[in-house]
């Protein structure tokens, strides 16, 4: 089961005064999110959320298919949600999933595992082209992902989507055998363009020496 825990900073919020660069932002709201991919309790989700919130400055809220309850007292516009994408070092997740096994005396098994991410609500008289160039002074393509929704939409939705940045992998690995009992000349190919596919093609340079392919 995939959970949610959003956690909203209820006094001021350094972090969110320092993205209000757009003369047309009138206000900011973060959010930060853990999705935990593995069935819990939901006291077990109460526990987890009152260990990674402050309960003096913070608010948090469980999401998943059973409770899904949202951060919409305030109205905004926009809501962009930036987290990493599959296969990259996510720190943050790593620290609450340590937190996770000793609170509850758990492991993490199999495909299980914790993603961080974090909304920023915005509030303003802002289109999407806009808010895309807001998006895109916040995360950076190379490892990170960025989904924006519609006031309405996120309210329709019941919040923003449940991604599971995963890894996968659409082909099976597989084996070939090279035979190296050819010509010099045929050595020499192979150690300049690499192996031969299937369809002709080559994999690229060995960068090898006939002498390491005898």
């Amino acid at each position: 089961m995939i959970n949610r825990i959003e956690i909203l900073t209820t006094v001021f919020d350094s972090r969110a005064e320092l993205r209000k660069k757009n003369k047309k932002i009138k206000n900011i709201t973060l959010i930060d999110v853990y999705t935990i991919d593995k069935k819990l309790s939901p006291a077990d989700l109460n526990k987890i959320g009152s260990s990674v919130s402050n309960p003096v400055t913070q608010q948090f809220y469980v999401r998943n298919d059973k409770e899904n309850k949202l951060f919409n007292k305030n109205k905004f516009d926009w809501a962009i949600e930036i987290g990493f994408l599959p296969g990259v070092t996510d720190n943050i997740s790593h620290t609450v999933k340590q937190i996770i096994e000793d609170l509850l005396n758990t492991k993490f098994t199999g495909s299980e595992d914790v993603y961080s991410s974090q909304i920023t609500l915005i509030s303003g008289s802002l289109n999407k082209n806009e808010t895309q160039q807001i998006a895109d002074d916040l995360y950076n393509p190379l490892i990170q992902r960025a989904h924006l929704k519609e006031y309405k939409k996120y309210i329709k939705d019941k919040g923003m989507d449940f991604f599971i940045p995963k890894v996968k992998l659409l082909k099976k690995p597989t084996v070939s055998q090279v035979d190296l009992e050819v010509s010099d000349d045929k050595l020499i190919k192979i150690g300049k363009s690499g192996i031969t596919n299937p369809d002709g093609s080559t994999r690229g340079p060995l960068a090898l020496d006939i002498n390491y392919l005898k």
